[in-house]
C-alpha cells in the first residue's frame, strides 16, 4: 500500500464516513506543493485499489451522496464492526 492510500485508509479509520472532499485534501496534502492539482476522480481510483488490497479483511462501502465508510469483514463474510484510531494503534468497536 502506498502512503497516500495508506493515509486514506487511516482517515476510514477515524471517521465513521469520510466525504470525497475530505478525501481529496487528503490525496492534495500528500503531493508536493509545485505539482498540479488532482482531479477529484482520483479518489475512486484509489478507493479501488484499496479495496482490491483489503478484499476479505475491510469493507469499504459507497454511502450515495455522502462519500465513503469502511468495515471488517466477520468469519460469515458480512461487514460487523467499526475500527477506531487510538494513537498509533487500531482498535475495534463492537
Amino acid at each position: 500500500m502506498t502512503k497516500t492510500q495508506a493515509a486514506l485508509f487511516l482517515a476510514f479509520v477515524r471517521r465513521k464516513l469520510c466525504t470525497t472532499e475530505i478525501l481529496h485534501d487528503i490525496v492534495e496534502s500528500w503531493r508536493k506543493a509545485y505539482s498540479t492539482p488532482t482531479d477529484r476522480k482520483i479518489i475512486s481510483v484509489m478507493i479501488y485499489s484499496i479495496r482490491k488490497r483489503l478484499k476479505g479483511r475491510y469493507v469499504i462501502q459507497t454511502v450515495p451522496g455522502h462519500g465513503y465508510s469502511c468495515r471488517t469483514m466477520t468469519a460469515a463474510g458480512r461487514p460487523s464492526i467499526c475500527l477506531a484510531a487510538s494513537g498509533s494503534r487500531l482498535m475495534m468497536l463492537r
